[in-house]
C-alpha cells in the first residue's frame, strides 16, 4: 500500500491518484503542551526555516513549533491569557478567536499523535 500525504513540506511529494482508487482516508492531529495549555501542533521548522512535517528532534532548540490555541480553556489557562504570552500573535479570526504562535521545541512537552478516520466522498 502506498501513502500518499495532504499535507507535505514539499508540492514535490504531492501525488495526484482518483478518488475512486483511495482505499482508506485518515487525519493526523499533533498535539503539545505548552505553559500548561494543551495545543495543537500545526506545523514545525527546522533551525534553516525548512518546514517539517513533526517534530524529529521534539527538544531541539533549533526547531519552532507553530503551535495553534482553540478553546475551551485548558487546564485553567484561558484563551485571553494565551494571547498575552510573547510568543503568541493574539486572536486569529479564521479559528473563532484562537491564537496562534511560534515556540522553540525545546519549550514544548507531551507531544502526541491522534489519527481519526475519514469518510471517503461518496462511499
Amino acid at each position: 500500500m502506498k501513502v500518499l500525504s495532504a499535507h507535505s513540506a514539499s508540492w514535490d511529494d504531492f501525488e495526484l491518484v482518483p478518488l475512486s482508487e483511495v482505499e482508506r482516508m485518515v487525519k493526523l492531529r499533533s498535539w503539545a503542551s505548552f505553559r500548561g495549555a494543551r495545543l495543537t501542533v500545526e506545523r514545525v521548522w527546522d533551525g534553516e526555516g525548512r518546514m517539517v512535517w513533526h517534530p524529529v528532534r521534539l527538544g531541539n532548540p533549533a526547531y519552532f513549533a507553530s503551535l495553534l490555541y482553540v478553546g475551551p480553556d485548558t487546564a485553567g489557562v484561558s484563551i485571553a491569557e494565551v494571547a498575552e504570552w510573547p510568543e503568541f500573535l493574539g486572536s486569529d479570526a479564521n479559528y473563532g478567536g484562537g491564537v496562534r504562535g511560534k515556540v522553540r521545541l525545546d519549550r514544548v512537552e507531551d507531544y502526541s499523535e491522534e489519527f481519526s478516520e475519514i469518510l471517503i466522498p461518496g462511499r
